[in-house]
């Protein structure tokens, strides 16, 4: 009968240290998981990203930035994967395209347009560039990328008399920021702006004559294993 009390006792030691290791071990495969560092604009991560984290079965740090910047960082291996919104050549990294956007023409919904559109009814594009001169307009950075991008589809020069009222680096602010100023304009890419539009918080007031695109990259190296689970995990397409 001793035998059988001390076995009791061996047993229940050994017993809570298979349990103490099975928590170890739990804890050491949840600090291995695999992260991903990934680089983007804000806005994306805001639109796209953000609501499908929870659900990984790895780990991501995120970095906002420009593209510049992050292909920089990526070259470097900082990071593994950046949303890129333009090609920059190098034969090292993979280019993926995953959407293209369209460039809108958006401003606040109290401006009368009716003037505007019959500049452009009667092709005097000069009238219409020197119309929207005189609003407010918002850009995201004092070279104007988007601006100048339309400026030259539509109007087949540099944006010249456009001087922006204020420079705010982040696409989401500029449309509540047009919101609240009645005399304002911007360019801004569809998909950040189409619910606000569509419940009458700002106005669509031209897509151009000729509509400005810009398309969306995922970059990576070659050698990077992770890009099939990234893409299925977030379906990004």
């Amino acid at each position: 009968m001793q035998e059988v009390y001390y076995a009791k006792i061996i047993y229940s030691q050994i017993v809570d240290l298979i349990e103490k290791l099975d928590k170890i071990e739990l804890l050491i495969s949840e600090n291995n998981l695999k992260t991903i560092n990934i680089g983007c604009p804000y806005e994306f991560f805001d639109t796209f990203l953000i609501d499908k984290i929870s659900n990984l079965d790895f780990k991501i740090n995120i970095e906002f930035g420009l593209t510049n910047d992050l292909i920089q960082k990526l070259r470097l291996g900082d990071l593994n994967i950046v949303i890129a919104t333009q090609k920059i050549s190098n034969s090292d990294f993979i280019y993926k395209e995953i959407f293209t956007e369209t460039i809108l023409l958006v401003g606040n919904k109290e401006i009368n347009i009716l003037e505007f559109n019959q500049f452009l009814y009667n092709q005097e594009y000069d009238l219409a560039e020197k119309w929207l001169s005189k609003l407010n307009c918002y850009a995201y950075s004092s070279d104007l990328p988007l601006i100048k991008r339309f400026w030259k589809n539509n109007f087949n020069k540099r944006p010249d008399n456009i001087v922006p009222k204020s420079i705010i680096p982040n696409l989401k602010y500029i449309v509540k920021a047009m919101i609240y100023d009645k005399c304002s304009f911007s360019l801004i890419p569809d998909y950040l702006c189409k619910k606000e539009i569509q419940e009458g918080l700002i106005k669509e007031i031209w897509q151009g004559k000729k509509t400005t695109t810009n398309k969306i990259y995922i970059v990576f190296n070659k050698d990077f294993e992770y890009e099939k689970i990234f893409m299925d995990k977030f379906k990004i397409e």
